[in-house]
């Protein structure tokens, strides 16, 4: 890639990932899980993921030039590459197949009630294709932009809802049960599956040395977002949220009232909300393309978005049903996110690292002879 990320750029394509997962669904299934137990819950899992982020930043300094793809064809040749190239491939396509689902299922409820779902998808499909052509320079660009906008829209959900707290809301502190914080809970480690990012991002950086304190400024800001939009929902109306299949955080939006003329922004919202979501596909269509140019050596940068837009069109016309989507992305989709992000993704960094170890240890034998 011609142009690489800046530190700031990084950490802006690395959180735009996951805040837009928090923009559509991730707080209501974290708060269905765990209740009021939610906030323990999230301090829980985000000591197990900050471990997986310090073994992450340890290892991935010894490949400088290499992502987990160029790292999996280090390991197992190219059969293991292709096999992992494959995985990642279905798991970026499924997350943005569940983001077109959740966003658009929000505008067609809110605003586009007659409006075929398929159109609204499709506005969201060819914009995020337009943006990947025109290179991944203007995605960096947008993508700094937005975060700053992002974080500050969630701070003021955040303060709007603090004179509605009541410390009996956050009680039980357990919320359903130790079971339900500390066992079933261990499934919302989907959220952390933008530590994947960290696996891809080390060949694109200007800056190499500086992938500890990308990885941990990152990590920092999602987490602190989290927290904030769990502890919002959770004072205004957790029963609410149990019981709508719309979007949660656009109900706090809907609260929230500036000035006697500026009584609802829930509108002004949405529009950040369409800004980030084109930047989430396009980051993740980017990673496809990326990943299939690595696989295949495709030359033609262009036919290769436009496979994957055809790809995404036809999903999007089989998976038109928001209870399929649900039910995909509260109970298949947790699992396989876990595997992938705290499973293959590390076991072949782990794996990788042990290799280029024995590597180097042979040389120094020779040497020594």
């Amino acid at each position: 890639m011609k142009n690489k990320l800046t530190t700031r750029e990084a950490i802006s394509i690395i959180c735009i990932i996951s805040l837009c997962q928090l923009i559509l669904n991730a707080p209501k299934i974290i708060i269905n899980t765990c209740n009021t137990g939610s906030i323990i819950n999230i301090l829980y899992i985000s000591l197990i993921a900050l471990f997986v982020c310090i073994i992450i930043s340890k290892l991935i300094k010894n490949f400088p030039s290499d992502d987990i793809i160029d790292i999996s064809e280090k390991v197992g040749g190219n059969i293991l590459k292709f096999i992992i190239s494959i995985i990642f491939i279905i798991f970026f396509l499924l997350l943005i197949l569940i983001a077109l689902a959740d966003f658009s299922y929000l505008l067609k409820c809110i605003y586009f009630q007659n409006a075929p779902l398929t159109f609204i998808l499709l506005f969201f499909i060819i914009a995020a294709l337009f943006a990947n052509l025109t290179g991944f320079n203007s995605i960096q660009k947008t993508s700094t932009i937005l975060l700053p906008i992002i974080i500050y829209s969630f701070l003021i959900i955040f303060l709007k809802s603090i004179p509605d707290m009541n410390l009996d809301d956050f009680t039980p502190i357990l919320g359903y049960s130790y079971k339900s914080t500390f066992q079933t809970g261990l499934l919302n480690l989907f959220f952390f599956d933008f530590l994947i990012l960290y696996l891809f991002i080390m060949p694109l950086l200007k800056r190499k040395n500086d992938i500890k304190k990308i990885i941990f400024t990152s990590f920092g800001i999602n987490i602190i977002s989290l927290i904030i939009s769990i502890l919002s929902l959770i004072a205004v109306f957790t029963a609410h949220i149990n019981s709508s299949n719309i979007n949660s955080l656009y109900f706090l939006t809907r609260s929230i009232k500036l000035s006697t003329f500026i009584e609802q922004i829930d509108a002004i919202y949405i529009f950040i909300w369409i800004l980030s979501l084109f930047a989430y596909i396009s980051i993740l269509l980017f990673l496809i393309t990326h990943i299939l140019n690595k696989l295949f050596h495709f030359k033609d940068y262009k036919q290769t978005s436009y496979s994957i837009l055809s790809i995404l069109i036809g999903l999007s016309l089989i998976f038109t049903d928001l209870s399929e989507i649900n039910f995909l992305e509260e109970t298949l989709f947790k699992y396989f996110s876990i595997i992938i992000t705290f499973g293959i993704s590390l076991l072949i960094l782990i794996l990788g690292n042990l290799k280029q170890k024995r590597h180097f240890n042979k040389k120094e034998q020779l040497y020594e002879k």
